[in-house]
């Protein structure tokens, strides 16, 4: 019998601080990046994003069962 722990999805909760110029730095890859948070928002993977701050200082991601070829 299968114990319903380890049924429980796992959630995992990701902040971080952009660096200097990293709002210049990433309208290279702005696109690309918005990209994989709808693919994994659409999977159920990701169930939060977005950036923390106005002007945005950092971000934060909130995602369940992710592995890391998820966020390739």
């Amino acid at each position: 019998m299968v114990s319903t722990a380890t049924l429980q999805p796992k959630i995992y909760v990701l902040q971080y601080d952009f660096v200097t110029d990293s709002l210049e730095k990433r309208k290279l890859h702005l696109e690309a990046h918005l990209a994989l948070i709808d693919k994994q928002i659409k999977t159920g993977n990701i169930v939060l994003a977005g950036p923390l701050g106005n002007p945005p200082t950092g971000g934060l991601l909130i995602g369940r069962n992710l592995s890391p070829n998820d966020l390739k």
